[in-house]
């Protein structure tokens, strides 16, 4: 015992080999003594890659990687599938010189990714685990000598359409994708210099952008078959907010990296709120919203001392409705990027049923779990009832596909389990759940078991579904 505010104890090394989390509590002695509540301790893994970009995959469960040529861990110019859980990585497939930036397509099956080094696109099929075709848009469109490629999207219900950032001096451009011939196609023009990126279609027919160029708004561009127009400012509606940037897009909401959250389908867009770093001279770097938990996390300084300037260090997750830090874990990154002190964040990802997963400057990936991002798994729960599912079957030899599931009682955090193993889940309201079935599990005809399992419950009973 320290005092009586603060306690010293010796976790044996072994319980800290494996990725997870433990509950910590504390018991007084009689008379009038008890046990507290838990607090989670959190044993997170960190993967050095030297990658430029991740995402992860609902259905593969896996982290995706966009490994450089400067990696000294495994070969690079390539996209590698991770294993959140155990940090498995998988071999690492060649896609062309330098890939940066990934997306991905709404069912899983086709990833892209900016490749740096020849200014093109490469597509990667996910079903297959190999490279498809990269295209290289005409230099007439774009200023190689400047600028460079910066934010790539998928079109929303489409494999074969992206939003290309071109760079600053370009502006922004369509292109649709031929997988019969390998080739792809400008549609329309380019938009035009300082366009702005971080680019998140909202749906198939909008495409939100941060004007990082010039005014830093909010920019909505309708998609249509005649694509963009040069040079044309009335073809978007701007929207000036308070703590905007790069940001994401979580249950119809924008988040963004500093902090400020806006509800784009009006217009101009609402400024909803602003989630605050924890003091003064700290600063929340990157975003990763999940609105079907109700948290809004932030990779970013966690030392609350208002005389303390604190570089990136760890995990914020706030409240999503209060704007409140509601948990707070250090990663002790400092002791990780070692000599490297100017080092930033890249990217944070939600994974499974309870993870996230960090990217650094230094190439370092940071992967955690547990309560800190369900807290609901440090509560006592009564258990789900489960209905239905739909489709109620279907075809065997279908690819990638996105159940819904319907019951009672599911509440945030609830995973449903495929023949006992976990699939990617959802939550939606708490009768109505979705789960992402990979191609894998629909091969052959038969049929799998499902089962929901609330966090800190016993599991539901089960139902069959058909493959037929």
């Amino acid at each position: 015992v320290s005092n009586s505010t603060q306690l010293t104890a010796t976790v044996p090394a072994a319980n800290l080999t494996t990725l997870g989390w433990a509950a910590i509590s504390i018991s007084n002695p009689a008379p009038g003594g008890g046990i507290s509540s838990s607090t989670p301790l959190s044993i997170y893994n960190v993967i050095t890659l030297g990658v430029n970009h991740i995402l992860y995959d609902p259905f593969t469960r896996k982290l995706y990687a966009s490994v450089g040529s400067g990696s000294s861990t495994i070969t690079g110019n390539s996209i590698a599938a991770i294993t959140p859980e155990t940090g498995a990585i998988g071999t690492p497939v060649s896609i062309g010189s330098q890939p940066t930036k990934m997306a991905l397509s709404d069912d899983g099956q086709m990833l892209y990714t900016i490749l740096a080094g020849s200014s093109s696109i490469a597509r990667f099929n996910m079903l297959t685990q190999q490279a498809d075709f990269s295209y290289t848009p005409a230099t007439s469109t774009y200023n190689a000598s400047t600028g460079g490629f910066r934010d790539i999207a998928v079109l929303a219900g489409s494999e074969d359409t992206v939003a290309l950032d071109l760079g600053y001096t370009s502006g922004l451009a369509l292109y649709d994708f031929n997988p019969t011939y390998k080739t792809a196609a400008l549609r329309g023009a380019v938009t035009g210099l300082y366009s702005g990126t971080s680019l998140q279609f909202l749906n198939p027919s909008t495409l939100l952008v941060f004007n990082s160029d010039t005014w830093g708004t909010l920019d909505n561009y309708p998609i249509t078959s005649s694509g963009f127009q040069y040079y044309n400012t009335s073809q978007h509606t701007s929207s000036t907010l308070l703590h905007f940037g790069s940001f994401k897009l979580s249950g119809g909401l924008a988040f963004a990296d500093y902090g400020g959250v806006a509800n784009p389908l009006t217009s101009p867009a609402t400024q909803i709120g602003y989630y605050p770093p924890l003091n003064t001279n700290a600063y929340n770097q990157v975003v990763a919203p999940d609105t079907a938990l109700s948290r809004v996390f932030f990779l970013g300084g966690t030392n609350t001392s208002t005389n303390y300037y604190s570089n990136l260090d760890g995990i914020i997750a706030y409240n999503q409705s209060t704007f409140l830090p509601a948990s707070v874990v250090s990663l002790n990154m400092a002791a990780t990027e070692g000599a490297n002190t100017s080092y930033t964040g890249v990217d944070l990802v939600r994974w499974g049923q309870d993870g996230l997963a960090a990217l650094t400057s230094g190439g370092h990936i940071y992967i955690m779990r547990g309560p800190v991002v369900v807290p609901q798994l440090l509560n006592q729960n009564s258990a789900a009832t489960l209905s239905a599912a739909a489709p109620a079957n279907i075809a065997h030899g279908t690819g990638n596909t996105m159940l819904t599931i319907t019951g009672s009682g599911f509440i945030q955090g609830a995973a449903v389990t495929w023949n006992g193993s976990y699939r990617t889940t959802t939550w939606v309201d708490s009768s109505h759940l979705t789960v992402a079935i990979p191609a894998s599990d629909l091969v052959s005809a038969g049929s799998a078991t499902l089962v929901v399992t609330n966090p800190g419950a016993s599991a539901s009973g089960s139902i069959t579904f058909t493959i037929n």
